[in-house]
């Protein structure tokens, strides 16, 4: 059954309102209001996504990573992460930076070692806290990664 305010969130969603789709995503992601289904999340996620929005584009990042909706595929994380990582999406550079670090969706050499310390520096930058900690670490991995 499906509630009220998703009832509006489709309805708006439909029409291309592009606060309407990303809601509508979290709503089918968390099954809120909606039966849960990952794979309606991904789709309303993906036409936000192809507008720009950096959000979107950083949980379609996650979706692909997990398999979630989608066939799971590294490349494809590292494709959205991206796009939300270079409009300042910390969550984005944080998960495009491990995916570099890890070699996942990438080549693994000391240059994606390199990119990942450059997106999470970009991250930490406005954050605090344990990010500040994880690039102490990822700085000391780099400078003996053989």
């Amino acid at each position: 059954m499906q509630s009220e305010a998703a009832r509006w969130y489709t309805k708006a969603a439909d029409q291309g309102h592009a606060y309407a789709q990303y809601s509508l995503g979290g709503l089918f992601l968390e099954g809120r209001g909606v039966a849960k289904s990952d794979v309606k999340a991904a789709l309303w996620y993906r036409k936000e996504s192809d507008r720009g929005d950096a959000y979107a584009q950083s949980i379609l990042g996650l979706l692909f990573s997990e398999g979630r909706g989608v066939v799971q595929s590294d490349s494809k994380a590292v494709h959205w992460y991206r796009k939300a990582a270079d409009q300042g999406n910390p969550a984005a550079q944080h998960n495009l930076g491990g995916f570099y670090l890890e070699g996942r969706g990438v080549a693994q050499n000391d240059a994606d070692v390199g990119m990942a310390v450059v997106w999470n520096k970009t991250m930490c930058r406005r954050h605090d806290g344990s990010e500040r900690r994880l690039i102490k670490g990822l700085l000391a991995r780099s400078l003996t990664w053989e």
